[in-house]
């Protein structure tokens, strides 16, 4: 009976440990947060925005953290909501941009998608 406890124990930590491995959390770099993320399929950066961005912006489609590089493949919800953009230039590997992330950007004139 302990065994079989320990075994389903072993198990469903086994089950766990991945989360808590590949999980990066959140990064600044150049200004702009970024959640990371890793798994067995590759490295991926969500971009969670900043509040302070002035001037254009070029979301990059490569971010580099900790000698690892990670695809920028979605924009959250409400990231740049209410910031002082007056462009944005999104790369081809975002494939997700979430709602209102763009919400109250009064000096956005131009959206660029390459």
């Amino acid at each position: 009976m302990k065994q079989k406890l320990r075994l389903y124990l072993c198990a469903l930590i086994a089950l766990l440990i991945p989360s808590w491995l590949f999980a990066q959390g959140e990064v600044e770099i150049d200004g702009v947060g970024y959640s990371l993320s890793s798994s067995d399929t590759g490295n991926t950066a969500t971009v969670t925005g900043s509040k302070n961005c002035m001037g254009d912006l070029e979301i990059p489609s490569i971010v580099e953290y900790d000698s690892k590089e990670y695809s920028v493949v979605a924009i959250e919800v409400g990231a740049f909501k209410g910031s002082n953009i007056p462009s944005v230039t999104i790369p081809n590997s975002v494939i997700t941009i979430g709602k209102y992330a763009f919400d109250g950007c009064g000096s956005l004139e131009y959206v660029i998608i390459p």
